[in-house]
This record gives C-alpha cells, sequence and structure tokens, in this order.
C-alpha cells in the first residue's frame, strides 16, 4: 500500500481553486474514491496558530512561517483523534508542501494525509508525503500535500458528501463537479475570487439517457450509477460570461468507465474584449508594441494587456467589470520595439485626457485604430545565421545589445535593447534605433548541444559561462553604428550542423 501511496502522491496535481498552491507543478488529480483509499488518515483539521521565524534564524518556509499547529476537527479515517494538536512543516511556495499564513488561522481543511509524521532521515516517507525531497525539514513534523485532493473545506464539498455516505456509494459510478463564476477584481486591493452557484440546470445525454440535474446550495451536482460509455454534459448560459476557455460551446464530453469516479467542473469567466491594431506616427505596423488597460481612477492594477503580433494585432480579453483607460508602452522607455514615449489612447499624454472604457460583460470592441504621436526613427539590420558548415540555423534568437562591442562584456543574465528570430532559411531582419551602437550575435546553451561531435572542441574563448556552470557557445559579433540600414550580415557558430542540436 505505502508503493501505491507514494507514485499518487508524485503523481496527483493541485486543485485549480487552491489558495495554497504558490509555483507547484504537478500531475493528474485522483477521484475521491482513489485518494480516500489510498490515504492512511483522512480529517478535517482546523488552523489553530502559525510560527514566524525569529531574527536571524534560517528558514526558507513561505512567507516567514517556519510552521503551524492544526487540531484535529473531525476523523474519517485512520488513527488522529478529535482534539489532537498536529505540527505541520511550512513549504517554501514551490516544493508541493502545503503553506500558511495569518490569515489561515481559523480556516478548516480536509486533508489526506500520510500514516504518521515525517522523518526527514527517511527520504522515502518524505516523498510519499510531498512527491519530492524537501530540505531543512524537522523530524516529527507532519506534511501536506499541494499534490493531492487536500484543500479547504470549501471546496471540498463534493468529497465530504461522498465520504459521508461511502458505504453506501462505494463501488458505483460517480460523475460530479462544481460549478464557479470567476470575479476578477479592478485594483489590486480588490480581492478576486469564485463563487459557487446554485441552481444552475445541468443536461446529461448518452446510453439512452436524458438526464437533468441541478448544484445545489454549494453549487455541486452529482449522479450515481451511470452506465460506462460517453456522454455529453451542458450547462445553460450565463449571459456575457464563457465556460471554461470557450466562447459558445456549452457543451462537454465525459467518459464514464466501469467503478470509478469521474469528475468535470466548470467555471464561467467574463466574455469580453477590445481588440485593434497598432501603427506608428508614420503609419507603419509595429509589432511587439505593448498595450495595457489600467484603472481610470489611478490605482494599481492587475495586468492587463496584450503585446501586437507581426500585423500589429492585438485583443485584450476577460476585462473585468469597472471603467478602464488604455496606455502604450507603459514603461516610458523608447526602445526599437516601442520607439515612442509613454501615451494614452486617443493619442494623448494625459490620464485625464484619456478615453474611458467602460467595458459591460458580453461586449466587444473590435477594430480599434491605435496611433503612436511621434516616432523615433529606426533602420533594420538584415542577414543570415549559419553554422561553420555553411548549414543555415532555423528558429533561433538575434540578439542586439548597445553599448559593447563583445558578448564577453556581458556579465550575467541581461535583456537585449532589441532581438528578432531566424527563418526556416536562417534569414533575420532586426530593428533598432538609429544612432544607437553595440553588437548583434546569436548564442546557444552547450546542454542543447549533447551529443553533438566536435562541441569538446571548441575554445574556451568561444564559451560565456553565467554563474558557476551556463555555459553559452556564441557567434561572432558585429558592430553596429547605427548610422544606416544594414544588408547582408552573416553570423556563424564555430561548430557544424548536428541534428541532435535543440536548435534544429
Amino acid at each position: 500500500m505505502k508503493t501505491i501511496f507514494t507514485v499518487f502522491s508524485i503523481l496527483i496535481s493541485v486543485f485549480v481553486f487552491s489558495d495554497s498552491a504558490k509555483a507547484c507543478s504537478c500531475s493528474v488529480t485522483p477521484p475521491v474514491s482513489i485518494a480516500f483509499q489510498l490515504s492512511p488518515n483522512v480529517v478535517i483539521l482546523k488552523v489553530k496558530s502559525v510560527e514566524k521565524y525569529k531574527d536571524g534564524d534560517k528558514g526558507y518556509g513561505y512567507g516567514g512561517i517556519k510552521q503551524s499547529l492544526l487540531t484535529v476537527e473531525k476523523s474519517f479515517k485512520g488513527t488522529l483523534k478529535v482534539g489532537q494538536e498536529l505540527t505541520f512543516t511550512q513549504g517554501g511556495g514551490s516544493d508541493c508542501i502545503w503553506t500558511f499564513d495569518e490569515n489561515s488561522v481559523g480556516d478548516e481543511y480536509l486533508f489526506y494525509l500520510g500514516e504518521k509524521p515525517i522523518d526527514n532521515k527517511s527520504s522515502e516517507n518524505v516523498i510519499a508525503a510531498t512527491g519530492q525531497f524537501p530540505i531543512n525539514v524537522a523530524n516529527n513534523v507532519w506534511i501536506a500535500s499541494t499534490c493531492s485532493r487536500s484543500d479547504s473545506v470549501k471546496y471540498r464539498h463534493g468529497d465530504l458528501k461522498y465520504i459521508k455516505s461511502i458505504e453506501k456509494v462505494k463501488g458505483k459510478t460517480r460523475l460530479s463537479g462544481m460549478i464557479y463564476q470567476d470575479f476578477e477584481s479592478l485594483t489590486e486591493n480588490e480581492n478576486s475570487g469564485f463563487k459557487n452557484l446554485a441552481n444552475k440546470v445541468i443536461q446529461i445525454r448518452g446510453n439512452g439517457k436524458n438526464i437533468q440535474l441541478k448544484t445545489d446550495e454549494n453549487g455541486f451536482y452529482e449522479i450515481y450509477d451511470l452506465l460506462s460509455g460517453k456522454y455529453s454534459l451542458s450547462v445553460e448560459k450565463i449571459e456575457g460570461y464563457k465556460l471554461g476557455w470557450t466562447n459558445d460551446r456549452n457543451i462537454f464530453e465525459v467518459n464514464i468507465k466501469p467503478i470509478s469516479h469521474t469528475e468535470l467542473n466548470l467555471t464561467y469567466r467574463i466574455d469580453n474584449s477590445i481588440s485593434g491594431k497598432f501603427l506608428d506616427a508614420n503609419g507603419k505596423i509595429l509589432k511587439d508594441v505593448c498595450i495595457h488597460l489600467i484603472p481610470a481612477n489611478g490605482q494599481q492594477g492587475k495586468y492587463l494587456g496584450d503585446c501586437t503580433n507581426e500585423k500589429g494585432e492585438f485583443k485584450i480579453d476577460e476585462i473585468p467589470l469597472g471603467k478602464h483607460v488604455m496606455i502604450i508602452n507603459e514603461d516610458n522607455e523608447i526602445s526599437a520595439d516601442e520607439p515612442f514615449g509613454s501615451f494614452y489612447y486617443p493619442n494623448v499624454l494625459k490620464i485625464e485626457d484619456a478615453k474611458i472604457f467602460d467595458i459591460k460583460a458580453g461586449e466587444h470592441i473590435k477594430n480599434l485604430l491605435v496611433t503612436a504621436p511621434t516616432t523615433a526613427e529606426t533602420i533594420i539590420v538584415s542577414g543570415i545565421l549559419l553554422y561553420s558548415d555553411g548549414k543555415p540555423v532555423s528558429k533561433k534568437t538575434l540578439e542586439f545589445h548597445k553599448n559593447i562591442n563583445s558578448f564577453k562584456q556581458i556579465k550575467g543574465f541581461r535583456f537585449p535593447d532589441s532581438n528578432s528570430s531566424t527563418d526556416k532559411d536562417g534569414k533575420f531582419s532586426l530593428r533598432i534605433l538609429k544612432g544607437d551602437t553595440g553588437v548583434i550575435f546569436s548564442s546557444i546553451y552547450i546542454g542543447d548541444l549533447d551529443g553533438c561531435p566536435n562541441i569538446k572542441k571548441i575554445p574556451k574563448s568561444e564559451l560565456l559561462i553565467l554563474g558557476n556552470y551556463l555555459e553559452y557557445i556564441y557567434t561572432n559579433s558585429f558592430a553596429i553604428d547605427g548610422g544606416s540600414v544594414l544588408k547582408g550580415i552573416t553570423l556563424k557558430f564555430p561548430f557544424p550542423s548536428c541534428k541532435k542540436a535543440k536548435i534544429d
């Protein structure tokens, strides 16, 4: 049983509405029937307190939290007793370990736990609980994995409903899920979140059946004893909103397998957009111009924007309700991609003069034309990128860096001042500000050339080492004086083409 539990701990995933999964990458979450069967302890816990690291202490807990104290409120399976206090280690935010903070105190969680607290001397025990081996974990503390069904009880209504009636329904097929509506806030100081939708009508068709369900007061639906096979599930529409990432289809296919659970959670997201095209002051299409919507009241907003494609087109969708203004080049840094300063639509410099967009749910503004008030002059640098045997290098990035004359002057990571990619024939075209001087080159991480012959023969002078181990191989550098258009530049890597190279 321990071996099976370990495998599922590694494979299962973070529930999408969890507020504690910071950056953990997991795979597929098992249904509640499997999670309950394989978990030695299944309990409801309440966060009693959190302990922070003291000044001078060393630790990696998320939010400066060292550990948390939780009490057992209810035990559905295992040896843990109601009222028992458990100490939980704090995750680092990206290590698949559950994290808590002061705001968690008083909250209740349904946790699927291992058999006993972890011992950091036993890697098997830690991996079984988390899916990976954490560092600096104390002995005799519990770990809750975000790669599991463990979550706040407000998101685990369906799990609790199954667990409380498990003796009656175990071994039956089950189709279940939650229906939510997403609410995105306009500004950073407002909370976003999800609303559980009660009384939403769900239609299930298949195998000669036509069944209608409604979500309960928690937005939950379920049905047992469906015959195995394929079914279609449809949910009534909400005007101005779309289900998941779809626009017009509210029909989803589900495949019911014998003696198994199938879970389908659906979220209504706001359906609106602003789209159009950007031109510079000379009427030319520009790529990579970034356009943002920000709150018209001047408060700090969340990221809401898009950058233009090769045709100068942009589209901003799923716009929170409220009044917005459009700003272009918000950083106000004049560059080859954005050869103009910051301005607001329609072509004004002050936010109070900007047009206010008050877009409703379901509203789509199309063909908006955005033009820059002034545009700095740019020049085009073009050429070809080759291997040492003369074959072209396709789909590889070229970089232009200002105020240096060799890649050897780069210390650590540095954003290029302009960049472009080669086409299938190795040709490139790069735009830079007129008057800028610097060098243009390309590079490749040496790890992407494993298995290619002659790589070890490349002299150290052709390598750039970032940090203690990242080695990059560079082409020759071509000096740019920024005075006029340059054509026919040839850049070469100091090794021949290789089929095992990841850039081929």
